[in-house]
């Protein structure tokens, strides 16, 4: 787990998660993730929710990689895989 301060004038501090599978997210985080999960239909895709939460969580400065996302959904018993995508133009 990687933790970067990150100059800015209101001095927010930034957390980027990244690199192997024994990197953990915090609990509260987890909840977040897996109930978006559960809610909206990723297609099995890693990359697209992890692209949506880092996003979403942008001002935050918080920001998960693909594969401590992915790792995280599976932990979990999710069926997430890598390497997806799902089309934004609006076709599947």
């Amino acid at each position: 787990m990687c933790l970067f301060s990150k100059t800015r004038k209101s001095k927010a501090r930034e957390v980027q998660i990244t690199g192997t599978s024994r990197d953990h997210i915090p609990l509260p985080v987890v909840e977040v993730i897996l109930g978006s999960w559960d809610r909206y239909d990723w297609q099995r895709s890693s990359d697209a929710i992890t692209a949506w939460f880092n996003a979403r969580w942008a001002k935050t400065g918080y920001r998960v990689s693909n594969e401590v996302m992915c790792f995280t959904l599976r932990l979990h018993g999710r069926d997430a895989v890598m390497g997806l995508s799902i089309p934004t133009d609006g076709t599947r």
